[in-house]
């Protein structure tokens, strides 16, 4: 019956022979290697993704924490300034201090060497006043007084001495 159509079944059954070989063929040899190819390829695709997903834990942890550090940083550098500038202050008192004390005791030399002078000066002055008091006596009376010449000298001293007070 299957002649009549034009289909030989010894052709058939060879073909169905040869198609059954062939896919066995390629299942052994060709099937089998692909899909454990495959196989493999998703599982490193999946060890790559959960790789993936540990290092962007890992990125993120290391973001908090490099955050943290960096809050840390800046307080101990807003502490450190801070420091610095109170450091800075006391010194600056410090240096202020000192240099007030060091003007009032330059000033202070300052008057103590003026009066010093003063009372030099008060004392040539005396003497000089006091011979010239002496030479315009000896000049006016003409005569020997140095017998008077020297209460006369002490009284214009006082004399002197009470006017500056």
């Amino acid at each position: 019956m299957l002649d009549k159509i034009g289909i030989n079944p010894a052709m058939l059954i060879a073909q169905a022979v040869n198609f059954l070989v062939l896919l066995f063929i390629l299942y052994k040899l060709l099937y089998k290697p692909v899909l454990k190819m495959l196989n493999e390829r998703s599982e490193k695709v999946e060890k790559s993704l959960k790789q993936a997903e540990e290092i962007e834990k890992k990125l993120e942890a290391s973001e908090v924490e490099r955050q943290k550090i960096l809050e840390k940083a800046k307080k101990e550098a807003d502490r450190i300034i801070t420091e610095g500038k109170k450091a800075g202050d006391e010194s600056r008192q410090t240096i202020i201090k000192n240099a007030r004390v060091d003007s009032e005791k330059i000033i202070a030399s300052a008057k103590e060497n003026a009066a010093k002078e003063k009372d030099k000066m008060m004392e040539e002055l005396k003497k000089d006043l006091s011979k010239l008091v002496g030479d315009s006596l000896k000049s006016l009376v003409n005569k020997d007084i140095k017998k008077y010449d020297k209460a006369l000298t002490d009284e214009a001293i006082l004399a002197i001495g009470k006017k500056d007070e």
